[in-house]
């Protein structure tokens, strides 16, 4: 008759807790690595790229012809405010305007229009304001040569012959008289000279020579007069 095998009573089952502590260990290692992962810093692909030193780095001004940090004095300089310029002689700018704005009839002024027009240097005129009469003109010379001569009839028997271009052309000396100050003729700075009873106003620009020798007058009022001479707009 079969029997069933007696299996054994009260003792642990040793393999089976073997089993169960190998598991257990094995979850907390898995926990301890994966913590472990989480918890440190991932490192850039240029973490060990050393930076730059200070001599490395790259300046501002470092290019040629790079703009500078600080202005230039010239940079900074306030631009001279227009109208604050004088000429050199200090003498105010000549006044310009038509020869129907000279003294004389319509053909003295036609001929002054045209020889404004024709010759390559400024022709001046006593303006119809002053109240002296045009007498004269003439325009003789050629080239360097080339004169105009106006003659002029003032108050009280004064008269006024303006010389301009070839101005000393027939003159010896020229300017004649002795140096009396600073004057201009329309503008032209020059100088005031007196010989006698004579006034004269002696200038030259770039491209011709003037004179106004007054007589008649005296000195600041010759001075006046040729200073305040009109240029014809040729």
């Amino acid at each position: 008759m079969y029997r069933e095998p007696v299996r054994p009573r009260g003792g642990p089952n040793w393999m089976g807790v073997s089993f169960l502590l190998l598991a257990v260990f094995l979850a907390l290692l898995g926990v301890a690595i994966l913590q472990t992962r989480i918890t440190s810093p991932p490192q850039s692909a240029d973490a060990t790229t050393p930076p730059p030193s200070r001599s490395d780095a790259p300046s501002p001004d470092a290019s040629p012809g790079g703009p500078s940090r600080a202005p230039s004095a010239a940079a900074t300089k306030e631009p001279a405010s227009p109208g604050a310029t004088s000429s050199p002689s200090g003498e105010p700018s000549p006044v310009s305007g038509s020869a129907d704005d000279c003294v004389g009839t319509d053909d003295n002024r036609d001929f002054l229009a045209n020889v404004a027009e024709d010759l390559p240097f400024d022709i001046y005129c006593v303006s119809a304001s002053e109240g002296w009469t045009l007498t004269r003109g003439s325009y003789s010379g050629r080239g360097d040569g080339r004169v105009v001569v106006i003659s002029y009839r003032g108050p009280e028997g004064a008269t006024l012959v303006l010389r301009q271009g070839n101005a000393c052309s027939g003159q010896d000396p020229c300017p004649r008289g002795e140096p009396a100050g600073d004057a201009s003729f329309g503008g032209v700075a020059g100088e005031l000279r007196t010989d006698d009873d004579d006034v004269i106003v002696a200038a030259e620009d770039e491209d011709a020579g003037y004179l106004a020798e007054f007589e008649g007058l005296d000195e600041e009022t010759a001075r006046e007069l040729a200073e305040g001479l009109l240029r014809i707009e040729g």
